[in-house]
């Protein structure tokens, strides 16, 4: 039997090739995941109907609605995605028989990025904590393999903040598909160097990586749709006539670096954000101003509410405190 990796497709038309290098970045290359769809270990289902494996390419474009399953023999998936278990004192928030949430600390990944093959990410400690994860790394079932056994969304490595963690493939799977389908509701607090143009206000612009800079995401017509929702809650001007302002953000979509991108596109970027303007050296002690602050859902195996959320860190208090004077 071979092990499959499904993906659901969300998002504006793109090349497979590009769309599976985002979704695998830290597992495959390019060439790689080209190689794999030569050799025929991609493929596409539109509304249950498998397309015709003559027209599956590279160049193949993909959209939203489309189901990609990606297959893999069980050997090849313990050779590319095995991960060492670390030791971690995870800050666990909330925990049953299914699903963890944790509090993420700023400045550690939530897994292995195509640059970070050797360093420590909070996979390395989950995997450790919840022992029979490790087993889900290689274990069919049902033919679906868990390339990143408990993860269902990642948080920037400078984010910091909730994290859901699914126990079981099956979660993982049902997990996956309500932050899929948006019926996850993630609330953020932020602040902004500057101030977006409304009190309240939605931000539609779809999101592309930027084209000479890979690290970052850019505001671009044919990128993938992004939505995010805020309000301010705080204005501050400092003595040295800087605004800095405090907003709650609705989350509506998950795209990589979304809030980040979005508000620098409207001249007003998170505090700290030192990939995306040059931040002042007095700031730069507090890091990234961006907080993952609350996460409700319903709980996708016993249909009961779950809602956590985490007090805001003493850093933001700090910020608030002093931002009068830079």
């Amino acid at each position: 039997m071979r092990a499959q990796k499904i993906i659901l497709v969300e998002g504006s038309e793109e090349r497979l090739d590009i769309f599976l290098s985002h979704q695998l970045d830290s597992v495959y290359s390019r060439n790689t995941i080209q190689k794999l769809i030569k050799e025929k270990k991609v493929q596409i289902y539109i509304n249950d109907q498998q397309v015709s494996e003559s027209k599956i390419k590279p160049s193949f474009k993909v959209h939203s609605g489309m189901k990609i399953v990606l297959l893999e023999s069980p050997s090849q998936v313990k050779e590319s995605y095995f991960i060492e278990p670390v030791p971690m004192d995870l800050k666990i928030l909330y925990e049953d028989a299914y699903l963890a949430v944790l509090h993420k600390p700023p400045g550690i990944s939530v897994h292995p990025g195509p640059n970070e093959k050797d360093k420590i990410t909070l996979l390395h400690g989950i995997l450790h904590h919840w022992k029979h994860l490790q087993e889900q790394m290689v274990h069919v079932k049902e033919e679906l393999v868990s390339f990143r056994p408990g993860l269902v969304h990642r948080l920037d490595k400078m984010t910091e903040g909730v994290l859901v963690v699914a126990k079981n493939i099956s979660t993982q799977w049902k997990l996956s598909k309500l932050f899929f389908t948006r019926n996850v509701k993630k609330t953020y607090i932020a602040w902004l160097l500057g101030a977006p143009p409304e009190e309240k206000g939605i931000i539609d612009l779809p999101l592309k990586r930027h084209p000479k800079n890979r690290l970052k995401m850019h505001v671009d017509p044919t990128g993938r749709k992004a939505i995010t929702e805020y309000e301010i809650l705080k204005s501050i001007t400092s003595n040295h006539h800087r605004r800095y302002t405090k907003v709650q953000i609705n989350l509506i979509t998950g795209r990589t670096h979304q809030i980040r991108a979005h508000f620098h596109h409207l001249k007003c970027p998170v505090v700290g954000d030192d990939l995306y303007y040059d931040v002042d050296e007095k700031i730069k002690k507090y890091g990234l101003l961006l907080l993952s602050k609350e996460i409700f859902f319903i709980h996708p195996e016993t249909n009961q509410p779950i809602n956590v959320s985490i007090v805001e860190p003493e850093r933001f208090k700090e910020f608030e405190r002093k931002c009068i004077h830079y």
